[in-house]
This record gives structure tokens, sequence and C-alpha cells, in this order.
């Protein structure tokens, strides 16, 4: 197996959205990006202006709504510096009079999760210290239980905009097989399997982080792909720091008959199983 390094992480993703400038509303006005590129039809967002982007959105009017039973993406999770900072993002979201989809304790994070406007999840976290993580044989434990809005609000750090050092920690999945999953993203990409024993799911991460993709066939086990032509996830990039692991994957993908595309800067396009577009680059 090609072990994925232990920096590896994601560095972005592409949004397919109706309405620019409805998205905007809310990854600027509501959870304050910086606009650090745009046009009519696109924009490209980061934490704190300067930095590569997080988040690019691409307008397309005429397409329309995946079916929440297609895989594709789950949330988005966008990771915080701190406990204070999620704290003063809350309360801004709770004072902008905000609909949230929940409030979780994960045991190794504490979240919180809503929409954007085009029903794309948006999860907003900050980790726990490593050294409380329950691991067991490599393995780390996650759960799903409330989390103490009271106690988190009593640490508030004053909220401007979204702090600059957040970054995406994590994307989740809608798969239609787990064991296809564990296949591509383990056996073939590489990353560690951290945690196969919460129900309909498997999580993935490089080095020692709880993960970072997650895929679950809650909704969508058995789904057939969703092609291009939806609203949602067009890709994400995972970014690397090894050019010897990338010739490997090179040779592995060719190996298994995917399909992949080659650009400048080293960079690989390809699909996972599902049809979910994904970009490695250094």
């Amino acid at each position: 197996m090609n072990r994925i390094p232990d920096h590896t992480h994601i560095s972005n993703v592409t949004l397919k959205v109706k309405d620019l400038k409805r998205s905007l509303t809310f990854y600027r006005d509501l959870l304050g990006f910086h606009i650090i590129k745009a046009n009519d039809t696109e924009a490209y967002l980061s934490s704190d202006n300067e930095k590569p982007f997080l988040v690019k959105l691409k307008e397309f009017r005429n397409l329309e709504h995946p079916a929440l039973n297609t895989t594709g993406l789950f949330h988005i999770a966008f990771r915080l510096p701190s406990r204070k900072d999620l704290a003063g993002i809350l309360k801004h979201l709770f004072e902008s009079g905000s609909e949230f989809t929940g409030f979780s304790d994960h045991g190794v994070s504490e979240a919180v999760y809503l929409q954007d406007p085009d029903g794309n999840g948006i999860e907003l976290y900050s980790d726990k210290p490593e050294s409380i993580w329950e691991r067991n044989n490599g393995k780390i434990k996650m759960i799903t239980s409330p989390l103490d809005i009271k106690d988190l609000l009593s640490v508030i750090s004053p909220y401007r905009r979204i702090h600059p050092e957040t970054t995406i920690g994590h994307i989740h999945l809608k798969v239609s097989d787990l064991e296809k999953a564990k296949k591509f993203y383990h056996e073939l990409m590489g990353f560690n399997i951290t945690n196969d024993a919460y129900p309909g799911a498997v999580f993935f991460a490089a080095g020692t982080y709880h993960h970072h993709i997650g895929t679950n066939i809650w909704y969508s086990k058995n789904s057939q792909h969703l092609n291009n032509d939806y609203l949602g996830l067009e890709n994400f990039t995972i970014k690397t720091f090894s050019n010897e692991y990338l010739s490997k994957l090179e040779k592995s993908l060719y190996k298994e008959g995917i399909k992949f595309s080659k650009a400048e800067n080293n960079l690989i396009r390809l699909s996972d199983y599902d049809g979910i577009g994904i970009n490695f680059t250094v």
C-alpha cells in the first residue's frame, strides 16, 4: 500500500451554486470569509484574505439540486483554531438568526452544523486536545453526544470575521458502499482507517489526526453515481508534500484502471468510485 504522507490535508473545495450573490451573502457576509478573487460567475474565498483559497464558488443557474439519497457531499468541515473562536462564531450566528441543523460533542471535537443556501452541509468545529482523544489499536473513538452550548459560550472570544487561521479540517462524503470507500481511500490512496466502528460510516486520515475524510451510507447506500449535471460539490483538493507519493499513486491508478489526468504543477485529477471529483497536488 502506498501510505499517504502524514501532513497531507484537504486544502480547498469547489462548489457549484445556483446564485453566486446569494452564496456570498452566506460565506462572506455571515461566516466572514474574504473574497480574494471574483467575477460575475465565480468567487474564491479565503480565511485571511491572503492564503490560497479554501472555497471556490461557481454559479450554474440552469442546474438543479441533487436528491438527498445521491452520493456526493455530506458536509464541509471548517476547523477553527480554538474553542473560544468556535464560541465566538456560534454567538454571532445565534444573533444573526441563523438556522442550525445540529450541535455535537464528538469526543475529539465540538461542532456546530448548518447549511449554505444550496443545502450544502457546513460544520464549524474546534478540536479538543489530542492528548485526551481515546485510542485503541490505532483507531480513534468518536461519538455524537449533545454539545454543552452553555459551557462553550462561557469561553467566548469576540467575533469579527472568521478566524484567519481557519482551515478545512475534513470533508464528509455520501458514498454508495463502505467497502468500496475503504478500498479507494485506504488501499489505493493510503489513508489510515481511524474509525470503522461508527454505525454506517468509516473515517480516514493522514498521520495521527482523527479524520480528514469521512464517508457514510446513511442516505446513499447502493445509490447511483451522481453525474456533473447537478449543484453541489464539484471537487475537493488533497494537498500532500511528496512527489514520490504522487508518482506511486499514478502507478496504482493505472494498475487499477482508474482514469486520471495531469495538469501543471504535478496536479492529478480523478474521481473516486462514486464519481466524486478529487484533485491531488503538492
